[in-house]
């Protein structure tokens, strides 16, 4: 499971730094797969699952680097799974909508910068985790209804309310 990530607040007018992010976001994604390939396909068979987000399908204002990344991710993914199919190495990307906060809570925002929040009866409150880590993980093995493994898909981990 390939869970690369970095992100940067900054408008896509005003953006900079693009090298790292990509390096990070997709390039960290790339050189996992690859370097996981040789033994998967010794083995005749497994599973690679990559992390994008439910904003690599849609983008937001002032995050564009990172949904764009996680779009390249998505990409890769569709193309990787074409390509290893033959060795029965079944490659997919999870999008998680909004992750869990011991993961949000380590990232760093800019002095100023605010933080997501949602309304709820009674005053302001902090938007609830959409994702648990074993919601990400769970719908990486199968089709969603089925015992069929996916192969190449982009599976929404999102309680079902992604936010366009």
């Amino acid at each position: 499971m390939n869970v690369a990530g970095v992100r940067v607040y900054a408008p896509l007018a005003d953006a900079a730094d693009w090298e790292r992010i990509i390096g990070v976001n997709v390039l960290g994604t790339a050189h996992c797969c690859k370097a996981a390939l040789p033994r998967l396909r010794a083995a005749g068979r497994g599973t690679i699952v990559n992390v994008s987000s439910v904003y690599g399908v849609m983008g937001r204002t002032g995050m564009g680097q990172y949904d764009t990344t996680k779009a390249a991710v998505l990409g890769f993914t569709r193309a990787l799974a074409v390509e290893e199919a033959p060795h029965r190495i079944r490659i997919n990307a999870v999008c998680p909508a909004a992750p869990s906060r011991r993961i949000t809570s380590v990232a760093r925002r800019p002095a100023g910068y605010p933080r997501r929040r949602c309304h709820a009866a009674g005053g302001r409150q902090p938007a609830r985790a959409l994702a648990e880590p074993r919601e990400v993980a769970t719908p990486s093995c199968s089709s969603p209804g089925t015992s069929r493994p996916s192969h190449g898909a982009t599976l929404m981990v999102d309680a079902g309310r992604s936010i366009l």
